[in-house]
């Protein structure tokens, strides 16, 4: 399918009431004139709705209209077309055209975002009626449950009949064998062993453990307290946070250690050599040799050259994952209680729902006790043995 549809993004020109926007996407058509209905709402996303501050919400949702409007084009449909009755709408036509293409979950997202534009031309009248068939169904809370006190209640929802039947992913983990043969392969570069050594004890994301702050990081020795673990304020100000909300996270006191040693040695050799060149140093404790930022695909490549060698896949959510699951287990065996262990995790995660955080629950019951013990501290010793030394 050709794509005639055209996406751009804003620069820091575009202003609004005197407030600049840049990162808000928008398309033009095949004779590059505005699609204003479109645009109109990618507008409304990044600059009315609250929920939705991250430019890259904003360029998710942009791509995501791209490709039902350059199918529309390509077609000759309009988004706001009223077919005959009985067949099938737009939005399902592209919904049968996406499903041979992609996964139901890629669809699925895709469609989300389909389903708010809809909405949004709906509520302005800009169109009678929505392009799908509604299933009304009943969603309860956990009135009785262990999350009683988060979520009760139920109401009434009506759900998009568009939508595919999307099974849930499995969620992969490193076994504690997995995870020391991959800190053992990354040892020879102090940068790429601390990264991901810094995903497995946090659960940061890749994006968030690329611009994590050399001014985050101090010497645990200079502290009076006997505290094991240090907490750690991520602000958005500093680095790139996904929904750009403060969160904290807990490091060991032995990881903070070593990334001290890492930022007064490795890091301030890049440093004096981008020093040298005349060039200003990335704030970030992680710098390239030449004391450059690192891209945000360079963890991916990092660990999939790790996984030819070492025979056993490996992406940087899979340490999130790893992390999330272990930690979820050591709460709930500290505390005795699911709720709180999940609230716990939830925050260290920053997910924006709880049941995001409960898609890990399950994974509890298939690990032994023994692989989800004292995580923190195998993690620690990993890479301050003798063996691995």
């Amino acid at each position: 399918m050709a794509n005639c549809v055209r996406l751009f993004f804003t620069t820091e020109d575009f202003k609004i009431e005197g407030l600049s926007y840049p990162g808000i996407p928008f398309l033009l058509d095949d004779r590059l004139k505005l699609v204003d209905p479109a645009n109109a709402f990618l507008i409304h996303v990044a600059v009315h709705r609250g929920g939705s501050e991250s430019p890259k919400t904003w360029s998710t949702y942009g791509w995501h209209l791209y490709d039902y409007f350059s199918f529309l084009e390509a077609n000759e449909l309009n988004w706001n077309e009223n077919l005959e009755v009985g067949s099938p709408t737009v939005v399902a036509i592209y919904r049968n055209w996406a499903a041979k293409r992609n996964v139901a979950k890629t669809v699925n997202q895709r469609l989300g975002t389909i389903i708010r534009f809809y909405r949004f031309a709906h509520a302005r009248g800009w169109i009678s009626t929505l392009p799908w068939d509604g299933e009304a169904k009943v969603v309860h809370g956990r009135s009785g449950g262990f999350l009683a006190h988060v979520s009760s209640g139920g109401r009434h929802a009506n759900t998009p009949d568009v939508t595919l039947r999307d099974r849930p992913s499995v969620i992969e983990l490193l076994t504690r064998a997995q995870i020391r043969d991959l800190l053992t392969f990354l040892k020879p570069n102090p940068t790429h062993l601390l990264m991901v050594k810094l995903a497995l004890a946090t659960g940061l994301r890749r994006e968030e453990i690329l611009s994590f702050p050399r001014s985050y990081i101090f010497n645990p020795d200079t502290r009076l307290d006997d505290r094991v673990s240090i907490k750690v304020t991520l602000n958005p100000t500093d680095m790139e946070i996904k929904g750009n909300r403060p969160r904290s996270i807990f490091m060991t006191r032995s990881l903070m250690r070593e990334l001290w040693d890492y930022a007064v040695v490795v890091r301030s050799q890049y440093q004096a050599r981008c020093q040298r060149s005349g060039r200003e140093a990335d704030p970030s404790i992680f710098i390239a040799d030449k004391g450059g930022s690192y891209s945000p695909t360079m963890l991916n490549k990092v660990l999939s050259r790790a996984s030819e060698k070492l025979g056993f896949y490996v992406h940087p959510h899979m340490l999130r994952h790893s992390f999330a699951t272990h930690e979820l287990h050591a709460m709930r065996e500290s505390t005795g209680r699911t709720d709180m262990a999940l609230l716990w995790v939830k925050e260290r995660l920053g997910h924006s729902s709880i049941k995001t955080t409960e898609v890990y629950l399950h994974l509890l019951a298939e690990l032994e006790h023994e692989y989800l013990a004292a995580y923190q501290y195998d993690l620690d010793q990993l890479t301050q043995d003798e063996s691995f030394v």
